[in-house]
């Protein structure tokens, strides 16, 4: 089959597989003294952005303030003229032509693991990991040519060919990690090597890590990821009703403190009835404690848990692919006005497969060739919050209390859907 017939574009023939030069070419070596303006700080605090909203500059710049939020250029000795220019050379990685596996969607799943991360998911890893999920999410669908694994598999492509492994369709994450090491074990010199300042052994746990995630990212891994979510909020919730039942059998030898500490809290309590969460004492009381309540028990784990939660590096790491993943299908959480522009982008994208899939005559997914009414598109949207997107939120969620906000979100453009099918 040629390369026109399985889709490939000419630039893709063209180009032989030069990760960087071209890239290289576009490097500046200024950044803009107003790379911390205020209006930028605050809108990337912002949870519903739109990045088709801002140039690739300005995307630029707010990353940049993400990772100055962590402290990662002096945390891991990196000049931020080097960051920006990685920047640079990632968004050159990925297909602008493409309606939604482009440089935007990237930059947006990024964002979206800084705001799962700095409402409650930092506390259980440390620097080096917050590190790992900022640079996956960015660089897990570079070279992403618009198409499914199944349709790269069924045309044979070069990547199909290149990348597939016994067992296992996920020939594009494979490519999106291969890529993403390309770049990030270059050399030294080349003005955007973000590992730089590490050892050789810490340089190679950053990529094995950074390839797991990415890996991670493949759809036929969903169901695994889901119960991974859920087993993290199920220990979550089991150490702090283990820690309640311990405090309970010391209050029971100390009534009397343990009545004086009860009325401090209804106090707190009264005064604090119409306050914001932030605001309530951070005990929460023998009613809120009961395990017959889902909200409840989750505000229990947001006042207790501790980053000793996930004390060894395995299971942090599994965290981590669970929010890039999160991440990477969490558009829907997002305001119904951002949530319903991500729609557009991904279904033409869709659409467009179909039209290739004609043309060549195969169909690798059906779904794919049924979207021209628009109420096929807003019930498929539908199932799939339902079906994929809700059970991991809900469980992440649990294990961060503070993103309840983002999972009614979803639960209300869900309901929003239903009602236009």
């Amino acid at each position: 089959m040629s390369a026109a017939a399985a889709g490939v574009t000419p630039s893709q023939r063209k180009r032989k597989y030069d990760y960087f030069t071209r890239a290289a070419k576009n490097r500046s070596a200024d950044i803009e003294d107003d790379l911390t303006d205020a209006q930028l700080v605050t809108t990337v605090m912002n949870y519903s952005i739109d990045p088709y909203d801002f140039d690739d500059e300005q995307l630029f710049k707010m990353a940049l303030i993400i990772f100055r939020y962590y402290d990662l250029p002096n945390e891991f000795d990196i000049d931020e003229t080097t960051i920006v220019h990685f920047f640079r050379i990632v968004r050159e990685m990925y297909e602008s032509e493409n309606y939604f596996h482009n440089f935007k969607h990237a930059w947006g799943v990024m964002h979206m693991c800084f705001q799962i991360l700095k409402n409650g998911g930092e506390r259980f890893l440390d620097r080096f990991d917050v590190f790992t999920v900022l640079i996956a999410a960015l660089c897990h669908d570079v070279r992403h040519p618009g198409n499914s694994n199944a349709y790269e598999v069924a045309t044979e492509s070069y990547v199909s060919k290149k990348f597939s492994k016994v067992n296992e369709v996920c020939v594009l994450e494979r490519y999106h990690a291969h890529v993403t090491a390309s770049i990030l074990l270059t050399e030294d010199d080349v003005g955007y090597n973000l590992l730089s300042s590490m050892n050789q052994a810490d340089r190679e746990r950053f990529v094995q890590q950074v390839d797991f995630i990415i890996l991670g990212t493949d759809m036929a891994k969903h169901v695994i990821l889901v119960n991974e979510a859920r087993d993290f909020a199920s220990r979550a919730t089991s150490e702090i009703l283990q820690c309640n039942s311990t405090s309970s059998n010391v209050s029971a030898n100390s009534q009397a403190s343990s009545a004086q500490r009860s009325s401090v809290r209804l106090q707190r309590g009264r005064k604090s009835q119409n306050s914001s969460r932030d605001e309530q004492d951070d005990e929460p009381s023998q009613e809120s404690k009961s395990p017959r309540s889902p909200r409840n028990l989750s505000i229990m784990v947001s006042r207790h848990v501790s980053t000793q939660l996930l004390p060894d590096a395995d299971a942090r790491l599994h965290l981590k692919r669970v929010i890039v993943h999160s991440a990477d299908i969490g558009a829907q959480t997002q305001s119904i006005e951002v949530a319903l522009k991500w729609v557009d982008r991904v279904y033409s994208e869709y659409r467009d497969q179909a039209e290739r899939e004609r043309n060549l005559g195969i169909m690798t997914s059906p779904f794919l060739h049924d979207l021209k009414e628009d109420t096929k598109v807003f019930s498929t949207q539908y199932s799939f919050i339902n079906d994929v997107v809700e059970p991991i939120w809900v469980a992440l969620t649990t294990l961060i209390p503070d993103l309840r906000f983002a999972l009614d979100q979803l639960v209300a453009n869900k309901t929003y859907y239903q009602g236009l099918f």
